[in-house]
C-alpha cells in the first residue's frame, strides 16, 4: 500500500535565476537569437516537488486511517459468520448475529466508498494546486530566458523487451501515449526543467505563501471493497501526470 506509481504540488522564479550566478553559465544559459520556444518535463516537475512529496506522504496517511477501519470491520464480519456456522439457526444467537452482520457490512461499505471519493477529491485538489503553481512559475522562468511559447516534452522512451511480448494492456498504453504526443523532439537548451524546479524549491510544510500558488494534499483511492467476499479494499496511491508530451 506504501507503493507509489505512480510516482500528484513554490518559490519565486527570479530566486532560481538569481544574478549572483556564475558568468559562464549565465552566458550558457542565456537565448540563442531567435528562440522563442522552450520545453519542461511535467513529470520531473512533479517528482521533484517538495510539496508534492508532503502531500502524497500525507494522503497516504489518510489513506492507512481509512483502510484500518475497513478491516477493523471486516474482521468483524468474520467473527460474526463463524459465530453463526457453529449456531443453530433457530436460534436468537444467530439471528442476532445475521443482523450484525448485515449492519457491519453496511458500514463497511458506507466507509470504503467515502474514503474512495474523499482521496480522489483530495488528489485532484493537490494536483490541481501544483499545477497553478507550475503555471505562474513557469511564466517568470520563460520571460527570464526570453522564450514566448512552452511546449510539455514528455519522452516515452524504447519499451523494455521485445514488442511481441509486451502485455497487451502496455502495447496499447503505450500506443496511445505515442498518438497524444505534440513535441517529438526538443534540443536540449530548450529545456526549462532545472530553471522551473528550482523556482519551485519551497521546504514542504513552509507557511510562507510564494507568489506562484499554493500546493495542497494528494493522495489516490483504495478500490471499492465488495461485500460478497469480505475483503478490505487494497487501495493505490498518488498518480503523477500521464506520461505523453
Amino acid at each position: 500500500m506504501k507503493h507509489l506509481t505512480f510516482a500528484c504540488c513554490a518559490a519565486l522564479a527570479a530566486a532560481a535565476l538569481s544574478p549572483a550566478q556564475d558568468p559562464t553559465k549565465a552566458a550558457a544559459e542565456a537565448p540563442a537569437a531567435g528562440q522563442r520556444v522552450g520545453t519542461f518535463d511535467l513529470l520531473r516537475v512533479f517528482d521533484q516537488n517538495p510539496k508534492w512529496s508532503k502531500a502524497k506522504n500525507d494522503l497516504e496517511k489518510l489513506q492507512d486511517s481509512f483502510q484500518a477501519q475497513i478491516k477493523k470491520l471486516s474482521d468483524r464480519a468474520k467473527e460474526l459468520r463463524a459465530l453463526m456456522d457453529s449456531a443453530d439457526e433457530d436460534s436468537d444467537e444467530w439471528r442476532n448475529g445475521r443482523f450484525e452482520l448485515e449492519m457491519t457490512i453496511k458500514q463497511r461499505d458506507y466507509i470504503s466508498q467515502q474514503a474512495s471519493e474523499r482521496l480522489e477529491l483530495e488528489n485532484a485538489r493537490a494536483r490541481l494546486a501544483v499545477y497553478q503553481d507550475i503555471e505562474a512559475a513557469l511564466g517568470q522562468v520563460a520571460k527570464a530566458r526570453g522564450v514566448v511559447v512552452v511546449h510539455r516534452m514528455q519522452p516515452i522512451g524504447t519499451a523494455a523487451g521485445e514488442l511481441g511480448k509486451l502485455p497487451p494492456k502496455e502495447v496499447q498504453g503505450r500506443v496511445v501515449a505515442f498518438e497524444r504526443k505534440h513535441v517529438w523532439y526538443a534540443a536540449p537548451e530548450l529545456d526549462l526543467t532545472d530553471d522551473l524546479i528550482k523556482s519551485l524549491m519551497v521546504p514542504a510544510g513552509d507557511d510562507k505563501q510564494p507568489k506562484t500558488g499554493r500546493a495542497q494534499e494528494a493522495a489516490g483511492k483504495p478500490a471499492t471493497d465488495k461485500p460478497a467476499n469480505d475483503k478490505p479494499s487494497s487501495g493505490t496511491a498518488p498518480a503523477p501526470p500521464k506520461a505523453g508530451g
